[in-house]
């Protein structure tokens, strides 16, 4: 890969060519379908005030201060919406959410036209450049939930003796442990882990 973002036909057919731009486009599609998820639904549960069940699963119910203060941000799309109301918050700046839009355009190309995309190969200027901010933001926006949304509510006698510096949540690690063993390869730092694992669930 040459890292322009030309017709690749040739290379199309290379293993190593294939593995790197099919690997880079899974963890993309990963990495942004989390970021996604995070965005829609942590609004709706923070303002959540009933419940239902369904399939084993909580779900929280849309209320009335939900649908005033998010989904009318934006009536036509409840992701936009959203990432207007984390704005609001003041947990994105505007070119943070600008950039969340674009992931999400570049994750609809390489959904719906894989090949093409394939065939095309990843471009670091851009593809590259716009998968390490959304990275960057989805553990930005996690650390900004947990250390103004998650610890305030918490029981805890003194929140200042807290050290989070390092700090986000389950979800967010299970990311992170993606992108460095698939893309950093550092799968030998989760060694211990996977141990672990292996030994609570065998």
């Amino acid at each position: 890969m040459d890292g322009k973002y030309n017709i690749h036909f040739g290379d199309f057919f290379d293993k190593n060519y294939l593995r790197v731009n099919i690997d880079f486009i899974a963890i993309y599609t990963i990495v942004f379908e989390e970021l996604r998820r995070f965005i829609l639904d942590k609004p709706l549960w923070f303002f959540a005030d009933e419940y239902h069940f369904s399939d084993g699963t909580l779900h929280p119910i849309e209320n009335k201060s939900y649908k005033e203060k998010v989904l009318a941000l934006h009536k036509k799309d409840r992701f936009v919406a959203s990432l207007q109301w984390f704005k609001n918050i003041g947990a994105l700046s505007e070119s943070e959410a600008e950039t969340v839009v674009k992931a999400r355009t570049s994750r609809g190309e390489f959904i719906h036209n894989t090949i093409s995309s394939v065939l095309k190969g990843i471009s670091p200027e851009e593809n590259g450049k716009i998968f390490a901010e959304i990275l960057g933001i989805y553990f930005t926006l996690d650390k900004w939930w947990i250390e103004n949304i998650e610890l305030p509510s918490m029981d805890v006698e003194d929140q200042r003796n807290l050290d989070f510096k390092e700090g986000f949540s389950l979800r967010a690690y299970f990311v992170k442990a993606l992108v460095d063993m698939l893309l950093l390869g550092k799968e030998e730092s989760y060694n211990w882990l996977s141990k672990k694992l292996k030994e609570i669930y065998k």
